[in-house]
């Protein structure tokens, strides 16, 4: 629901290209098994249920949510977001990738920290004229950082 906050535990990237590798390198090397560091994960969630508001729930990697990639700014359309869903994916982000295949590719930890802006319904409804629940992005923005910059330190 619009507000949660959500760390997926795998991801679904379908724009990889050669290119989306380091320069260089002709393949990906590293298993794609365990994209999301469980043990950074856990700080994370555990960070963000101190500060995130109690209206709103906080999904841990222990769900095992999955994300779709898009590629922003552009929204997804009902009929792509119904295509992810159809693949497993629970959310849509536009920005978990190549920065998870990256990060994995380089032996660094990789977790993402996403909240919801729209729920799947908002996708469907075709009658709705704005996707966006309009007050998510002010309110959550500046304590995802938060909770993001505490985890880090």
């Amino acid at each position: 629901q619009p507000g949660d906050m959500v760390v997926t535990a795998d991801i679904i990237e379908l724009t990889q290209t050669p290119f989306s590798l380091l320069p260089d390198r002709q393949s990906f090397d590293c298993s794609g098994k365990q994209i999301v560091c469980p043990r950074c994960a856990a700080v994370l969630v555990e960070t963000a249920r101190r500060h995130w508001p109690a209206e709103c729930r906080v999904h841990g990697i222990e769900q095992q949510l999955v994300a779709a990639h898009c590629y922003g700014p552009r929204l997804t359309t009902p009929a792509e977001a119904l295509a992810y869903r159809s693949m497993g994916a629970d959310v849509l982000n536009h920005s978990i990738a190549p920065e998870a295949t990256l990060s994995r590719e380089i032996g660094a930890c990789f977790v993402p920290l996403a909240f919801v802006t729209a729920g799947f319904n908002d996708y469907m409804d075709r009658s709705r004229q704005e996707l966006l629940q309009e007050h998510v992005l002010p309110s959550l923005s500046m304590t995802a950082s938060r909770v993001a910059l505490e985890t880090a330190a």
